[in-house]
């Protein structure tokens, strides 16, 4: 070693001592670890008992041999005086108990060997003096021989006992590699949309119990291993338009050839099932490649959308029918009817109309609506929608030749509920309906009156034909609102009717008007309740489905389920449109009313259209705005809410009657203390006539199709507006001209 490397540690007398250097101490720390572990480690064999594998057992049983040794050694010695071998039985005892139990005990087998051998066979007997230089020779080498022996068979042990770790290693990582696959198979198997994994060809590889109940209903079992060629030929697909596809618009045959199918760019198609059925699926997925980025197959996620669709299709249809009630509400009958008898058939029309627009609503089989006269109570039939033409007839015979009173039904009972305003759910199949003629196979039967007022001006009757049906409470409510219509309709005929006797009665006329007014307002908070909890189910669908993708983490599954949440975000969207119109219904009723509240206040004009714009590019985040407005505040007097609401207003027209690759733009300007807001769309445009019309309540010009966006409308956006900035004495105009776009336009005075 090195002197420069030795370091002189001052002592407390003056002394200095040397220190060995860091290194060395631990290169010697290191040698008395080994040794320490050499001495404390035992590689006992597996199939020894447990009890047996300690290293204090492993010296008791070196010891308890050599003993044995010896014993059997003096036997030897003295049937055989002449017996040479006496150091092999004690070599084989520290062969054993190195293999067995390691280096310590085997170590301690050969010095208790070496004393034995001596004390026992060797000259002078019973005494540890060695005589002869072959006697010690013979020590000297069992002695080597043994500490050899102990070593090597320490190291066999060794290997032997770090294999034995390694296979139980490998065993243990190969039974939780088995139970991950078992888990991903079992999630694989209880995903909820049909999941399949093609190779080259377009033949399935795997698919889980989803995809296969999909597939069993429009594939037979014999074509699953096919390629994608020969079963496309066995099934009939459309797209959502109902026009036949060709093999490459097929969405896995897009896949396979390299297509992405995420998010907006996932395919619906339509197949027909082996029932005759048609059943939408939604399509997502992505090629699968190999490292070299070569497509080696496609993995699609198939989702059965049918009642999702359908739902949708009966949502616009509902919607559709709410819009026509509306329409007969407000516009449907003339006020100057020539005589009783025309009126009386035009009201029966009406509501001929009214029920056919009801069954739609409700999506019921059969509907009837009944009046009762006002002075006398007599059950006068109005419409039956839902009979084939003989039945008709019949209904119609049956009714008219009924000469009774409401209070002639003999259930008292029944007929106070109805004039209380409860709906009645009557199950004919139990007694005492059951008993009584049934001609038209009538099930279970909703009853719900129409009041106005105190006084029952009719009842409506809807049924399901000949199938048992279970009335919702979603049900019930629709049901309600469309009675409340329904009243408003049969209210505003009656008074129609005194205005055709009475040539023009301007009394009868308010009237009409103020119950065109509350129906405005019944149907936004009738229709407001549905739409709300329809609204609260899609939030909390979006919660669970965020939660399912906080507790799960599998990228491929979070990647599937993701166009789920697209859909519930849109249909979330589209009912968002549609709370709109029932405020804008709210908004009429109120204005007409004179119960429109304004709070004025200062605020600052250009924060109240930075937030219009936000929630707009919310809705339609793929439309393009072009923002010129001011970057300093510009303060006003005014209802901040109210304001936001008539810029909202403008924006939605300009973006729903323009096409989705056209910008929209928004400016301000001030002049002269006022502040002008612009909105400005490149649209159709309008004529001067269409102008002047354009602000008027339910007012929509004909001929103008909506380009894109949600085409539900009344008419009402752009007359609450005119309302709301007016009474903020402020002023609303439009410039436009046919085929070159329209600015709608606000000002206000400035602070």
């Amino acid at each position: 070693m090195n002197t420069d490397q030795l370091t002189r540690l001052p002592m407390d007398d003056g002394e200095d001592v040397i220190s060995m250097p860091s290194e060395t101490n631990q290169t010697m720390s290191s040698k008395r670890s080994s040794v320490k572990t050499l001495f404390t480690t035992n590689y006992t064999p597996h199939f020894l008992p447990r009890p047996l594998r300690s290293l204090v057992v492993g010296y008791f049983i070196a010891l308890l041999l050599q003993l044995l040794v010896a014993t059997i050694l003096i036997l030897l010695m003295k049937v055989y005086p002449t017996f040479q071998f006496s150091e092999s039985l004690a070599l084989l005892v520290v062969l054993l108990v190195a293999l067995a139990w390691g280096v310590g005990p085997s170590l301690f087998a050969t010095l208790v060997g070496a004393v034995m051998l001596v004390f026992l066979t060797l000259p002078p007997y019973f005494s540890l003096a060695v005589v002869g230089v072959d006697n010690r020779v013979g020590i000297f080498l069992f002695v080597i021989v043994s500490l050899t022996v102990s070593l090597l068979a320490s190291q066999t042990q060794r290997a032997r006992s770090a294999l034995e770790e390694e296979k139980e290693s490998l065993h243990k990582s190969e039974q939780a590699a088995q139970g991950r696959a078992q888990q991903l198979e079992a999630l694989f198997e209880a995903v909820t949309d049909g999941i399949l994994v093609y190779d080259i060809d377009g033949r399935l590889q795997q698919t889980n119990t989803m995809a296969r109940t999909i597939l069993t209903r429009y594939v037979r079992q014999e074509y699953f291993a096919q390629p994608l060629t020969n079963r496309a030929d066995q099934t009939i697909l459309h797209a959502p338009d109902g026009k036949s596809i060709t093999h490459d618009q097929i969405p896995s045959v897009r896949i396979l050839h390299g297509e992405v199918l995420t998010g907006a760019n996932t395919a619906d198609i339509i197949v027909s099932t082996f029932a005759g059925e048609d059943v939408w699926l939604n399509i997502s997925g992505t090629p699968l490649r190999d490292q070299e980025g070569n497509i080696t197959g496609a993995l699609a996620i198939a989702r059965d959308v049918t009642e999702r669709r359908q739902l949708e299709q009966k949502t616009r249809h509902v919607l559709d029918a709410l819009l026509q009630i509306a329409q007969v509400v407000v516009q449907g009958t003339a006020s100057d009817l020539p005589s009783t008898e025309q009126t009386k058939g035009h009201s029966r029309r009406i509501m001929q109309r009214m029920g056919e627009l009801t069954v739609a609503v409700l999506g019921c089989d059969r509907l009837g609506i009944t009046s009762v006269e006002p002075n006398t109570e007599f059950l006068r039939p109005l419409a039956v929608v839902g009979l084939s033409p003989e039945q008709e007839q019949q209904w119609w015979r049956e009714q008219e030749a009924l000469d009774m009173r409401l209070s002639d039904s003999g259930e008292p009972e029944l007929v106070g509920r109805l004039r209380a305003n409860e709906i009645l759910i009557m199950d004919l199949t139990q007694p005492p309906y059951s008993e009584q003629p049934n001609p038209y196979g009538i099930r279970q039967m909703l009853v719900a009156p129409m009041i106005s007022g105190d006084q029952i001006l009719g009842y409506l009757t809807l049924d399901y034909g000949g199938l048992d049906h279970t009335y919702t409470l979603e049900e019930l409510a629709l049901t309600r609102a469309v009675t409340e219509l329904i009243t408003l309709v049969m209210e505003r005929e009656r008074l129609l009717a005194e205005a055709a006797q009475a040539r023009a009665n301007e009394l009868a006329a308010v009237s009409a008007n103020q119950l065109k007014d509350e129906f405005i307002g019944i149907a936004g908070h009738e229709l407001r309740t549905p739409i709300t909890t329809m609204k609260a189910n899609l939030q909390l669908s979006r919660r669970r489905l965020r939660k399912f993708f906080q507790r799960y983490s599998d990228e491929e599954i979070v990647e599937a389920l993701s166009p789920l949440e697209q859909l519930l975000e849109r249909a979330e969207r589209q009912l968002e449109r549609q709370n709109r119109l029932v405020h804008d219904l709210l908004d009429v009723s109120r204005l007409e009313q004179g119960h429109l509240e304004l709070r004025i206040e200062k605020n600052d004009l250009v924060s109240i259209i930075q937030e219009a714009l936000i929630e707009q590019q919310q809705i339609t985040p793929d439309r393009t705005l072009i923002v010129n407005i001011p970057s300093s505040e510009i303060c006003i007097e005014a209802d901040g809410d109210r304001v936001n609401q008539v810029i909202s207003n403008y924006l939605s027209n300009a973006l729903k009657y323009s096409t989705s690759e056209q910008p929209v733009e928004v400016g301000m300007e001030v002049r002269d203390g006022v502040a002008r807001v612009s909105v400005h769309d490149y649209g159709p445009g309008l004529s001067s006539d269409e102008q002047q019309r354009i602000w008027e309540r339910f007012y929509r010009v004909p001929g103008i199709q909506v380009q894109s966006g949600s085409g539900v409308g009344l008419g009402l956006g752009l007359h609450i507006s005119r309302i709301i900035i007016e009474r903020q004495g402020g002023s609303v105009g439009i410039e436009s001209e046919p085929g070159k776009g329209s600015t709608f336009w606000f000002s206000l005075p400035c602070a």
